[in-house]
């Protein structure tokens, strides 16, 4: 398992930490796709089993990393951000994308869609599980709900579990344990044990 630290993480002083504002999903993909081929290159990790797995704005690098890049067998995207101008006009934190996403929203050459999974969700073909709280205000659920169905439409193998008492990041026992379940169901699907 990768647990990167790309840029734009906390840790690592503040110029490390701001390297992504008006840059997400550029270097931060860069840095986590470089760590990738590291551990394919050096053979600790099989190439015909690399999944992704994110939370929040790691659910969105989950939609939208197989979108830049063919190496994800599966992808499992848990609150994410899907569409940043429907995300900008129903979130309770607009200031997020504003300080994140370089350009104005409204800007058809501006990040808000050169980096929006849905605008571009054609080129993922990567079969995602998209798990979502009905209760979320930061990353509403029709974010998930949104690529679920283009996903499907495409023919991508997607699925997505919607908790309605849960918030942002599935928490409680009963949802949270049905979560776990579903993603290692979704990963030994597409990326099974002696591939």
């Amino acid at each position: 398992m990768l647990r990167p630290n790309p840029r734009g993480s906390a840790g690592r002083g503040a110029s490390f930490a701001e390297a992504v504002i008006g840059d997400m999903g550029g270097l931060d993909v860069q840095d986590i796709l470089s760590g990738i081929e590291h551990l394919v290159t050096t053979g600790v990790a099989d190439p015909d089993r690399i999944g992704i797995v994110g939370q929040s704005y790691g659910g969105f690098l989950a939609c939208w990393m197989p979108v830049v890049s063919d190496v994800f067998k599966a992808s499992v995207s848990r609150s994410p951000c899907t569409d940043w101008r429907s995300f900008h006009l129903t979130t309770n934190i607009p200031e997020f994308d504003d300080l994140f996403l370089d350009g104005d929203i409204w800007d058809d050459g501006s990040q808000y869609l050169t980096r929006n999974p849905l605008t571009h969700h054609a080129r993922n073909t990567t079969p995602t599980l998209l798990t979502a709280g009905r209760l979320d205000l930061a990353t509403p659920a029709n974010q998930a709900e949104q690529m679920y169905r283009a996903l499907e439409a495409n023919g991508v193998p997607a699925a997505l579990a919607i908790y309605p008492e849960e918030g942002h990041g599935v928490q409680q026992p009963p949802a949270l344990a049905d979560q776990c379940a579903r993603m290692v169901a979704w990963f030994e699907r597409f990326m099974p044990a002696g591939r």
